[in-house]
């Protein structure tokens, strides 16, 4: 399809009038994808990175969760090593602080493709759990919350997707031969919203409005330029959120709207919820609890 019929396209135009249209046209297959649970590392997820010698853009399929090099991490030779390494280790994200310097003042893992294999997470909206602390039949506030889970969009994003900053690594499986993308999420502090919404560890992705989308594949990134694009934070009022059903993991619609009569307001976190009062109207007393952020 032709895009360049005497039309000047800027480099935001480029990811959304020439990209978008790729995806619908050709990946509709890949994108089709209501829910993806990364924990379960059980579904090949839809990442677009950059193609160096073409200067286009490619949409390929990764495994969410990051594998280092093998060099450095000589134990990660099949994937049944992987699978132990999983039990301990979560790599579906990259907190964008410890990007390069880890927690111990080390080279991180996530250093070399930070700077080198960065890519774009597509995503329509995501989901995260709120909790509140709960009280029990004798009015005593109990040790562990109660948890709604929420979808999360970006404002005026319905139709197609937003996109979440995001590194990847190839992996080779010595048993098999077969090289394996595994790509992380690159998360920042949240907002005001997302803190409210994901108040246990008060975390968000890494959005990317488009013009930052394309440096964050193509630009000649310095370590301070691709430090200040990971930390960057797309603010409360060009998001959205509500709550869904606590057992949205299996629901038909996942993002369907819940009314929750014990719910309070965003933001409101100080009143205790009555536990039996909320199961007794709900009859639910348990949820399906996981966190992607």
């Amino acid at each position: 399809m032709c895009y360049y019929n005497g039309v000047k396209v800027t480099k935001t135009e480029l990811i959304r009038l020439k990209q978008i249209e790729k995806f619908i046209a050709q990946y509709r297959d890949i994108l089709n994808c209501d829910l993806n649970q990364g924990p379960l590392y059980n579904q090949p997820y839809p990442v677009i990175k950059a193609n160096r010698k073409t200067g286009d853009l490619d949409i390929v399929q990764m495994e969410w969760g990051f594998l280092p090099q093998e060099t450095k991490w000589p134990y990660l030779r099949s994937r049944a090593q992987v699978a132990d390494w999983r039990i301990n280790v979560t790599t579906l994200n990259a907190m964008s602080e410890t990007l390069l310097i880890n927690e111990k003042g080390k080279t991180s893992m996530f250093a070399e493709a930070a700077m080198q294999r960065r890519c774009l997470v597509p995503s329509t909206g995501f989901w995260e759990w709120r909790g509140l602390q709960q009280k029990g039949k004798s009015g005593k506030v109990l040790k562990d919350p109660v948890k709604y889970p929420y979808h999360i969009i970006v404002k005026g994003k319905t139709d197609e997707p937003f996109y979440m900053a995001g590194i990847y690594n190839d992996w080779i499986d010595e048993e098999t031969g077969i090289t394996w993308e595994t790509a992380a999420v690159i998360t920042r502090p949240g907002n005001t919203m997302m803190s409210q919404v994901h108040n246990a560890k008060r975390r968000m992705p890494t959005i990317l409005p488009e013009s930052l989308a394309y440096e964050w594949l193509f630009g000649k990134l310095s370590k301070d330029d691709m430090m200040d694009l990971a930390k960057y934070q797309l603010h409360s009022e060009e998001m959205d959120c509500w709550p869904v059903d606590k057992k949205f993991l299996t629901a038909v619609d996942p993002r369907a709207r819940a009314n929750y009569d014990f719910l309070p307001p965003l933001g409101d976190d100080e009143a205790p919820i009555d536990f039996f009062a909320e199961a007794r109207a709900t009859k639910k007393g348990g949820s399906e609890q996981g966190s992607l952020f």
